[in-house]
């Protein structure tokens, strides 16, 4: 079995007579639109018409790093594109309005593609919510039938692929692609995921032994419960946001991890592979070499990085700013108001159900009375006439309600809050863009609770394609009509 890594988490898998593309993202960018959201990185050309025409695509789940219309539009359409059964049903619209047919796997089916077998595997229970819907993938060769490829995509491993190699029906993989997606910013650069209630430039989770915990995560701590595999391939963090000028994330040179790992013996053997590496798994080994259809630019990768590491030995910070560049005038923003009211009061019982919602009707949330009642803010910057429009979440009546509090006062009024920008938000609730889109550059959160617990991970469940499956639709049909694909 040969297996190409193409960039980020896409790879291309080929047996001795058939090929899969798994995840194809092939264009220098993907997300918001064809000239802005995310660049891949490390920088590279795919050039799709010398690449060999694979026997079947294989799409693991719907965020758009993983689902990229226009690299689906460059490919031929008379190829088999495959979903997994969960995946909702506009990935599904899309692909078909491009000309490609459209195949539904379920979790544990297995797919005969001349000499490849791909058996198809659900996540593992205890995945995040927002990554609920992701499938694995795992190929078998008939002419390795001991040597698996699982590629291990964004989520937790299954209970059913686990039980099967218990079982003795599937010899556990012996090569496996891990996602890292560390995402790990800066200090001077608010994550998505960070605390304001640790001040950002000091956060104690950016110091140390960062790299470390990022590679115990992905090489050790993933497969605790699970076989332990022969080799890993480190793959993802393979972007930049278009705002960002600190180049690619902290952390997130797979390369660099590969080789602390193999020093340290922490176990399987680590590649961190560049686009456009081939491994050729065979008996006793893996022989590397590149593949021609994809060219590496190293000059700006190399440039990159140098950037990342002057910033980050200037200890500059970055102002956050909105990624919706439209202007939008004071009357129009007074016009959305009510939009964003009901749509908070639309969010109230998703948010009573989910995690944050028993920490928000917990006393313990406050340290007295008024903050026990009203332990969660909603802020939008840059509201009408340039003002911050803010929502109190009154846990006793279940609802929003205008809030007046001061902004120097809000970590100490409010245990939990989030704050973006008015026009961003309003993006969103219109399916202009998706909340991945805010995440990391436009997005804020305090919370006292579990980092998965607090309100950005709500906003990913509730306002991502898992729950808000009509948004969207709305923003892959207006991708489509505006002609950004090819």
């Amino acid at each position: 079995m040969k297996i190409t890594f193409v960039g980020h988490q896409t790879w291309f898998v080929e047996g001795a007579r058939a090929s899969v593309l798994v995840d194809p993202v092939l264009r220098d960018r993907f997300g918001r639109t064809e000239n802005s959201g995310f660049q891949v990185f490390p920088p590279r050309t795919v050039n799709a018409s010398e690449m060999p025409t694979p026997s079947a695509v294989f799409i693991s789940h719907e965020h758009s790093d993983h689902f990229d219309p226009g690299s689906l539009a460059l490919l031929d359409t008379r190829i088999p594109v495959y979903l997994g059964a969960l995946v909702i049903e506009p990935v599904a619209e899309v692909i078909r309005q491009l000309g490609f047919t459209v195949h539904r796997v379920n979790s544990g089916e297995q797919l005969e593609i001349e000499d490849l077998r791909v058996t198809f595997f659900a996540a593992g229970s205890a995945t995040a919510y927002w990554e609920s819907r992701v499938y694995q993938v795992y190929f078998e060769s008939s002419t390795a039938p001991d040597d698996p490829f699982f590629i291990a995509v964004d989520a937790l491993i299954s209970e059913e692929m686990q039980s099967q190699i218990d079982a003795g029906r599937l010899v556990a993989p012996t090569t496996v692609a891990v996602s890292n997606n560390s995402q790990v910013t800066p200090e001077g650069v608010f994550g998505s995921m960070d605390n304001r209630r640790v001040t950002p430039f000091t956060n104690p989770k950016k110091k140390g032994f960062v790299g470390l915990g990022v590679l115990e995560s992905v090489v050790h701590s993933y497969f605790k419960t699970h076989w332990r595999p022969e080799r890993i391939l480190i793959c993802g963090c393979g972007f930049m946001k278009d705002s960002d000028d600190f180049g690619p994330f902290p952390f997130s040179d797979q390369q660099e991890l590969a080789a602390l790992a193999n020093r340290l013996s922490l176990g399987p053997v680590a590649f961190g592979p560049l686009p456009g590496e081939r491994y050729e798994i065979r008996a006793g080994g893996v022989a590397t070499s590149r593949v021609p259809w994809i060219e590496l630019d190293e000059a700006r990768m190399q440039s990159l990085r140098a950037m990342r590491d002057r910033f980050m030995a200037s200890g500059r910070s970055l102002r956050k700013q909105a990624v919706v560049s439209t202007p939008m005038s004071d009357s129009q923003k007074q016009d959305h108001v009510g939009l964003i009211e009901k749509s908070l009061s639309d969010m109230v019982s998703a948010l009573m159900m989910s995690k944050l919602g028993r920490h928000l009707t917990s006393r313990s949330a406050g340290n007295d009375e008024a903050n026990a009642s009203s332990p969660l803010v909603v802020r939008l910057l840059d509201g009408p006439g340039g003002e911050a429009l803010q929502w109190a979440f009154d846990a006793r009546a279940s609802g929003f309600r205008r809030d007046k509090t001061e902004a120097q006062s809000l970590l100490e009024r409010f245990p939990f809050g989030v704050e973006l920008w008015f026009v961003d938000f309003i993006a969103i609730l219109q399916g202009e863009i998706q909340v991945w889109d805010i995440a990391g550059t436009a997005l804020e959160s305090w919370y006292a609770c579990d980092e998965f617990e607090g309100p950005v991970p709500f906003f990913y469940s509730y306002f991502g394609e898992n729950t808000s499956v009509e948004l969207a639709r709305k923003v892959y049909f207006r991708r489509l009509a505006s002609g950004e694909t090819p």
